[in-house]
Protein backbone atom coordinates (compact mmCIF):
# COMPACT_ATOMS: atom_id res chain seq x y z
CA UNK A 1 0.00 0.00 0.00
CA UNK A 2 2.81 2.36 0.67
CA UNK A 3 4.22 2.12 -2.67
CA UNK A 4 1.08 2.53 -4.41
CA UNK A 5 0.32 5.71 -2.38
CA UNK A 6 4.07 6.56 -2.96
CA UNK A 7 3.31 6.40 -7.24
CA UNK A 8 -0.01 7.76 -6.65
CA UNK A 9 2.00 11.01 -5.38
CA UNK A 10 4.23 10.99 -8.08
CA UNK A 11 1.49 10.45 -10.61
CA UNK A 12 -0.36 13.66 -9.29
CA UNK A 13 3.73 15.81 -8.94
CA UNK A 14 3.89 14.37 -13.15
CA UNK A 15 0.81 14.79 -13.81
CA UNK A 16 1.82 14.28 -18.02
CA UNK A 17 3.86 11.56 -17.39
CA UNK A 18 2.92 8.42 -19.48
CA UNK A 19 5.54 6.68 -17.44
CA UNK A 20 4.77 7.41 -14.03
CA UNK A 21 0.98 6.47 -14.39
CA UNK A 22 1.69 2.97 -16.21
CA UNK A 23 4.10 2.32 -13.29
CA UNK A 24 1.05 3.19 -10.88
CA UNK A 25 -0.97 1.11 -12.91
CA UNK A 26 0.97 -1.88 -13.02
CA UNK A 27 1.24 -1.49 -9.15
CA UNK A 28 -2.81 -1.25 -8.64
CA UNK A 29 -2.81 -4.51 -11.11
CA UNK A 30 -0.25 -6.57 -8.21
CA UNK A 31 -2.47 -5.03 -5.45
CA UNK A 32 -5.71 -6.82 -6.91
CA UNK A 33 -7.33 -3.36 -8.29
CA UNK A 34 -8.08 -4.13 -11.29
CA UNK A 35 -10.29 -1.75 -12.81
CA UNK A 36 -8.32 1.22 -11.89
CA UNK A 37 -4.91 -0.77 -12.93
CA UNK A 38 -6.56 -0.89 -16.03
CA UNK A 39 -8.05 1.97 -16.38
CA UNK A 40 -4.67 3.90 -15.28
CA UNK A 41 -2.90 1.97 -17.96
CA UNK A 42 -5.20 2.51 -20.93
CA UNK A 43 -4.80 6.41 -19.84
CA UNK A 44 -0.92 5.74 -20.08
CA UNK A 45 -0.75 3.91 -23.44
CA UNK A 46 -3.41 6.89 -24.49
CA UNK A 47 -0.29 9.14 -23.71
CA UNK A 48 2.22 7.48 -24.98
CA UNK A 49 1.51 4.12 -27.42
CA UNK A 50 4.86 2.98 -27.37
CA UNK A 51 5.25 2.18 -24.25
CA UNK A 52 5.59 -1.75 -24.30
CA UNK A 53 5.54 -2.96 -20.37
CA UNK A 54 2.38 -1.14 -20.18
CA UNK A 55 1.10 -2.70 -23.23
CA UNK A 56 2.01 -6.07 -22.14
CA UNK A 57 0.74 -5.53 -18.44
CA UNK A 58 -2.40 -4.13 -20.29
CA UNK A 59 -3.22 -7.38 -21.86
CA UNK A 60 -2.23 -9.89 -18.99
CA UNK A 61 -4.69 -7.74 -16.69
CA UNK A 62 -7.58 -7.81 -18.86
CA UNK A 63 -6.14 -12.31 -18.98
CA UNK A 64 -6.44 -12.48 -15.45
CA UNK A 65 -9.60 -10.12 -14.58
CA UNK A 66 -11.36 -12.29 -17.09
CA UNK A 67 -12.12 -10.12 -19.44
CA UNK A 68 -10.38 -12.16 -22.99
CA UNK A 69 -12.37 -9.99 -25.63
CA UNK A 70 -10.93 -6.96 -24.18
CA UNK A 71 -7.48 -8.53 -24.03
CA UNK A 72 -7.93 -10.17 -27.39
CA UNK A 73 -8.40 -6.46 -28.70
CA UNK A 74 -5.50 -5.03 -26.45
CA UNK A 75 -2.92 -7.52 -28.22
CA UNK A 76 -4.26 -7.05 -31.48
CA UNK A 77 -3.31 -2.96 -31.01
CA UNK A 78 0.32 -3.98 -29.36
CA UNK A 79 0.95 -6.48 -31.72
CA UNK A 80 0.04 -3.16 -35.12
CA UNK A 81 2.11 -0.49 -33.15
CA UNK A 82 5.25 -2.73 -33.12
CA UNK A 83 4.36 -5.87 -35.73
CA UNK A 84 8.32 -6.63 -35.80
CA UNK A 85 8.48 -7.80 -32.43
CA UNK A 86 8.33 -11.20 -31.56
CA UNK A 87 7.06 -10.51 -28.43
CA UNK A 88 3.94 -8.95 -29.56
CA UNK A 89 2.58 -12.10 -31.71
CA UNK A 90 3.43 -14.22 -28.73
CA UNK A 91 1.45 -12.71 -26.28
CA UNK A 92 -0.85 -12.75 -28.72
CA UNK A 93 -0.89 -16.53 -29.37
CA UNK A 94 -1.27 -16.59 -25.73
CA UNK A 95 -4.24 -14.47 -25.71
CA UNK A 96 -6.14 -17.05 -28.64
CA UNK A 97 -4.66 -19.97 -26.50
CA UNK A 98 -6.97 -18.67 -23.30
CA UNK A 99 -9.92 -17.63 -25.69
CA UNK A 100 -9.10 -21.36 -27.19
CA UNK A 101 -8.82 -20.04 -30.98
CA UNK A 102 -6.56 -22.92 -31.77
CA UNK A 103 -6.11 -21.87 -35.11
CA UNK A 104 -5.49 -18.15 -34.51
CA UNK A 105 -3.05 -19.10 -31.59
CA UNK A 106 -1.07 -21.70 -34.01
CA UNK A 107 -0.36 -18.95 -36.32
CA UNK A 108 0.61 -16.51 -34.03
CA UNK A 109 3.32 -18.30 -32.02
CA UNK A 110 4.82 -19.54 -35.63
CA UNK A 111 4.77 -16.12 -36.66
CA UNK A 112 6.80 -14.67 -33.34
CA UNK A 113 9.37 -17.76 -33.79
CA UNK A 114 9.48 -16.73 -37.65
CA UNK A 115 10.72 -13.32 -36.35
CA UNK A 116 12.77 -14.64 -33.49
CA UNK A 117 13.76 -18.74 -33.71
CA UNK A 118 13.66 -20.45 -30.75
CA UNK A 119 10.98 -17.58 -29.17
CA UNK A 120 10.58 -19.11 -25.49
CA UNK A 121 7.07 -17.90 -25.10
CA UNK A 122 5.75 -18.85 -28.26
CA UNK A 123 7.66 -22.63 -28.21
CA UNK A 124 6.03 -22.90 -25.02
CA UNK A 125 2.59 -22.18 -26.52
CA UNK A 126 3.05 -24.32 -29.09
CA UNK A 127 4.82 -27.10 -27.11
CA UNK A 128 1.30 -26.81 -24.72
CA UNK A 129 -0.87 -27.40 -27.82
CA UNK A 130 1.29 -30.71 -28.78
CA UNK A 131 0.93 -31.93 -25.39
CA UNK A 132 -3.05 -31.41 -25.24
CA UNK A 133 -2.82 -33.45 -28.34
CA UNK A 134 -0.64 -36.20 -26.59
CA UNK A 135 2.51 -35.43 -28.86
CA UNK A 136 5.52 -35.52 -26.57
CA UNK A 137 7.41 -35.71 -29.81
CA UNK A 138 6.34 -31.82 -31.36
CA UNK A 139 6.55 -30.74 -27.98
CA UNK A 140 10.40 -31.90 -27.54
CA UNK A 141 11.14 -30.25 -30.70
CA UNK A 142 9.77 -27.28 -29.99
CA UNK A 143 11.76 -26.42 -26.62
CA UNK A 144 15.30 -27.98 -28.50
CA UNK A 145 14.60 -25.43 -31.09
CA UNK A 146 14.68 -23.21 -28.15
CA UNK A 147 17.72 -24.40 -25.92
CA UNK A 148 19.27 -24.02 -29.83
CA UNK A 149 19.10 -20.27 -29.21
CA UNK A 150 18.99 -19.95 -25.67
CA UNK A 151 21.54 -22.53 -24.34
CA UNK A 152 22.17 -20.38 -21.12
CA UNK A 153 18.17 -21.36 -19.73
CA UNK A 154 18.71 -24.31 -17.76
CA UNK A 155 14.70 -24.34 -17.42
CA UNK A 156 14.30 -25.58 -20.67
CA UNK A 157 16.87 -28.83 -19.92
CA UNK A 158 14.54 -29.69 -17.04
CA UNK A 159 11.44 -29.75 -19.36
CA UNK A 160 13.04 -31.54 -21.97
CA UNK A 161 14.65 -34.29 -19.11
CA UNK A 162 10.80 -34.59 -17.98
CA UNK A 163 9.12 -35.03 -21.80
CA UNK A 164 12.29 -37.66 -22.43
CA UNK A 165 11.30 -39.14 -19.64
CA UNK A 166 7.81 -39.55 -20.91
CA UNK A 167 8.82 -41.41 -23.63
CA UNK A 168 11.04 -43.46 -21.81
CA UNK A 169 14.07 -41.94 -23.68
CA UNK A 170 16.72 -42.22 -20.24
CA UNK A 171 19.56 -41.56 -21.97
CA UNK A 172 18.53 -38.18 -23.34
CA UNK A 173 16.70 -37.54 -19.59
CA UNK A 174 20.21 -38.37 -17.96
CA UNK A 175 22.11 -36.12 -20.30
CA UNK A 176 19.73 -32.86 -19.89
CA UNK A 177 19.96 -33.13 -15.89
CA UNK A 178 23.92 -34.11 -15.84
CA UNK A 179 24.50 -30.52 -18.07
CA UNK A 180 22.03 -28.58 -15.84
CA UNK A 181 23.79 -29.80 -12.67
CA UNK A 182 27.01 -29.10 -14.25
CA UNK A 183 26.03 -25.65 -15.12
CA UNK A 184 24.64 -24.91 -11.82
CA UNK A 185 26.20 -27.33 -9.10
CA UNK A 186 25.33 -25.15 -6.20
CA UNK A 187 21.24 -25.04 -7.61
CA UNK A 188 18.54 -27.22 -6.12
CA UNK A 189 16.41 -27.74 -8.72
CA UNK A 190 18.44 -29.68 -11.15
CA UNK A 191 19.84 -32.15 -8.09
CA UNK A 192 16.19 -32.83 -7.11
CA UNK A 193 15.14 -33.77 -11.06
CA UNK A 194 18.38 -36.31 -11.23
CA UNK A 195 17.34 -37.70 -7.90
CA UNK A 196 13.98 -38.39 -9.13
CA UNK A 197 15.22 -39.65 -12.33
CA UNK A 198 17.75 -42.10 -10.09
CA UNK A 199 14.40 -43.00 -8.24
CA UNK A 200 12.28 -43.75 -10.93
CA UNK A 201 15.12 -45.89 -13.20
CA UNK A 202 15.35 -48.08 -10.09
CA UNK A 203 18.34 -46.77 -8.47
CA UNK A 204 17.11 -45.65 -5.26
CA UNK A 205 20.41 -45.89 -3.48
CA UNK A 206 22.21 -43.41 -6.08
CA UNK A 207 18.90 -41.20 -5.67
CA UNK A 208 19.68 -41.65 -1.84
CA UNK A 209 23.20 -40.49 -2.18
CA UNK A 210 22.44 -37.34 -3.57
CA UNK A 211 19.76 -36.38 -1.12
CA UNK A 212 22.22 -36.64 1.34
CA UNK A 213 24.03 -33.87 0.63
CA UNK A 214 21.17 -31.96 -0.51
CA UNK A 215 19.74 -32.26 3.09
CA UNK A 216 22.35 -30.92 4.25
CA UNK A 217 22.43 -27.77 2.01
CA UNK A 218 18.72 -27.74 2.03
CA UNK A 219 17.65 -29.18 5.33
CA UNK A 220 14.35 -27.22 5.14
CA UNK A 221 13.08 -28.16 1.98
CA UNK A 222 9.77 -29.91 1.67
CA UNK A 223 11.01 -31.52 -1.61
CA UNK A 224 13.85 -32.98 -0.77
CA UNK A 225 12.47 -34.39 2.29
CA UNK A 226 9.71 -35.91 0.41
CA UNK A 227 12.30 -37.64 -2.04
CA UNK A 228 14.04 -38.68 1.03
CA UNK A 229 11.06 -40.66 2.17
CA UNK A 230 10.11 -42.24 -1.46
CA UNK A 231 13.76 -43.62 -1.76
CA UNK A 232 13.84 -44.75 1.82
CA UNK A 233 10.04 -46.70 1.27
CA UNK A 234 11.91 -48.00 -2.31
CA UNK A 235 14.94 -49.54 0.04
CA UNK A 236 12.60 -50.92 2.62
CA UNK A 237 14.08 -48.65 5.33
CA UNK A 238 10.69 -47.86 7.08
CA UNK A 239 12.63 -46.12 10.29
CA UNK A 240 14.45 -43.58 7.75
CA UNK A 241 10.91 -42.86 5.55
CA UNK A 242 8.98 -42.53 9.11
CA UNK A 243 11.42 -39.62 10.36
CA UNK A 244 11.80 -38.38 6.90
CA UNK A 245 7.63 -38.16 6.37
CA UNK A 246 7.10 -37.00 10.15
CA UNK A 247 9.40 -34.00 9.19
CA UNK A 248 7.38 -33.53 5.67
CA UNK A 249 3.83 -33.76 7.87
CA UNK A 250 5.01 -31.04 10.11
CA UNK A 251 5.93 -28.94 7.00
CA UNK A 252 2.89 -29.62 4.83
CA UNK A 253 -0.20 -30.63 7.21
CA UNK A 254 -2.66 -30.26 5.30
CA UNK A 255 -1.50 -33.04 2.72
CA UNK A 256 -3.57 -35.71 2.20
CA UNK A 257 -0.71 -37.58 0.42
CA UNK A 258 1.98 -37.15 2.59
CA UNK A 259 -0.18 -38.79 5.58
CA UNK A 260 -0.71 -41.55 3.60
CA UNK A 261 2.95 -42.54 3.08
CA UNK A 262 3.62 -41.87 6.39
CA UNK A 263 0.81 -44.15 7.22
CA UNK A 264 2.10 -46.79 4.84
CA UNK A 265 5.64 -46.50 6.61
CA UNK A 266 4.16 -47.01 9.98
CA UNK A 267 2.30 -50.10 8.92
CA UNK A 268 5.46 -51.66 7.56
CA UNK A 269 6.94 -50.98 10.97
CA UNK A 270 3.66 -52.60 12.67
CA UNK A 271 3.21 -49.09 14.11
CA UNK A 272 -0.67 -50.27 12.42
CA UNK A 273 -2.91 -47.51 14.91
CA UNK A 274 -0.47 -45.38 14.08
CA UNK A 275 -0.72 -45.88 10.89
CA UNK A 276 -4.78 -45.73 10.90
CA UNK A 277 -4.36 -42.06 12.86
CA UNK A 278 -2.80 -40.90 9.73
CA UNK A 279 -4.72 -42.21 7.81
CA UNK A 280 -8.40 -41.36 9.27
CA UNK A 281 -6.79 -37.83 9.00
CA UNK A 282 -5.81 -38.31 5.33
CA UNK A 283 -9.44 -38.65 4.50
CA UNK A 284 -10.78 -36.02 6.60
CA UNK A 285 -8.47 -33.97 4.53
CA UNK A 286 -9.16 -35.41 1.55
CA UNK A 287 -12.40 -37.85 1.51
CA UNK A 288 -12.09 -39.56 -1.65
CA UNK A 289 -8.25 -40.26 -1.40
CA UNK A 290 -8.17 -43.76 -3.25
CA UNK A 291 -4.93 -44.69 -1.56
CA UNK A 292 -6.26 -43.78 1.86
CA UNK A 293 -9.06 -45.84 1.26
CA UNK A 294 -7.41 -48.73 -0.22
CA UNK A 295 -4.60 -49.07 3.24
CA UNK A 296 -7.64 -48.68 5.03
CA UNK A 297 -9.11 -51.45 3.85
CA UNK A 298 -6.20 -53.43 3.66
CA UNK A 299 -5.20 -52.40 7.87
CA UNK A 300 -8.47 -53.33 8.72
CA UNK A 301 -8.13 -56.85 7.24
CA UNK A 302 -4.66 -57.35 8.81
CA UNK A 303 -6.36 -56.13 12.14
CA UNK A 304 -9.43 -58.95 11.54
CA UNK A 305 -11.51 -55.74 11.78
CA UNK A 306 -14.17 -56.97 9.67
CA UNK A 307 -16.39 -54.27 9.89
CA UNK A 308 -13.90 -51.76 9.04
CA UNK A 309 -12.88 -53.83 5.88
CA UNK A 310 -16.87 -53.74 5.08
CA UNK A 311 -16.51 -49.71 5.36
CA UNK A 312 -13.06 -49.61 3.51
CA UNK A 313 -14.41 -51.88 0.61
CA UNK A 314 -17.95 -50.03 0.90
CA UNK A 315 -15.76 -46.82 -0.57
CA UNK A 316 -13.51 -48.97 -2.86
CA UNK A 317 -16.77 -49.66 -4.78
CA UNK A 318 -17.60 -46.57 -4.97
CA UNK A 319 -14.02 -45.04 -5.89
CA UNK A 320 -12.95 -47.40 -8.42
CA UNK A 321 -16.02 -49.18 -9.30
CA UNK A 322 -16.56 -53.14 -8.06
CA UNK A 323 -14.59 -54.68 -10.67
CA UNK A 324 -11.30 -53.15 -10.41
CA UNK A 325 -8.36 -55.33 -8.97
CA UNK A 326 -7.91 -53.58 -6.02
CA UNK A 327 -11.70 -53.78 -5.47
CA UNK A 328 -11.66 -57.11 -5.76
CA UNK A 329 -8.61 -58.56 -3.47
CA UNK A 330 -10.23 -56.97 -0.61
CA UNK A 331 -13.21 -58.65 -1.22
CA UNK A 332 -11.62 -62.01 -1.56
CA UNK A 333 -9.44 -61.08 1.91
CA UNK A 334 -13.06 -59.74 3.29
CA UNK A 335 -14.32 -63.10 2.65
CA UNK A 336 -11.97 -65.42 3.29
CA UNK A 337 -11.89 -63.14 7.18
CA UNK A 338 -15.68 -63.77 7.23
CA UNK A 339 -15.51 -67.74 6.87
CA UNK A 340 -16.71 -67.97 3.82
CA UNK A 341 -14.27 -69.35 1.45
CA UNK A 342 -16.45 -69.92 -1.77
CA UNK A 343 -17.31 -66.79 -1.65
CA UNK A 344 -13.43 -65.97 -1.74
CA UNK A 345 -12.65 -68.23 -3.92
CA UNK A 346 -15.45 -67.15 -6.60
CA UNK A 347 -13.81 -63.65 -6.12
CA UNK A 348 -10.62 -64.75 -6.76
CA UNK A 349 -11.76 -66.12 -9.57
CA UNK A 350 -12.75 -62.85 -11.04
CA UNK A 351 -9.56 -61.21 -10.02
CA UNK A 352 -7.51 -63.61 -11.61
CA UNK A 353 -9.90 -63.30 -14.76
CA UNK A 354 -9.57 -59.33 -14.58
Amino acid sequence: DEGVSYLRRVSLVLPDSAAASARLGSALLGKGDAEEGLKTLREALDRDPTLQGASEQLVLGYVSSGDLDQALKAALDYRDRDPASARTYALLGAVYLQREQITEAKQAFNEALALEPGQLAAATGLATLALRDGDVTTARTQFANSLDHHPEDDRLRLLLARLAMAQNDVAAAKTYLDEAVARNPNALLPKLYLAAYYQRTGDPRQSLELLTTLRRDFPNDAMVLGLVADANLSLREFGAARNALEELVAKVPDNAQVRVALANALASLGEVESARVQLDKARALEPDSVPAANLQARLAIALKDAAGAERGLRDLKRLLGPTHPDVLLIEGQLAQLQGNPSAANEVFRQLLAA
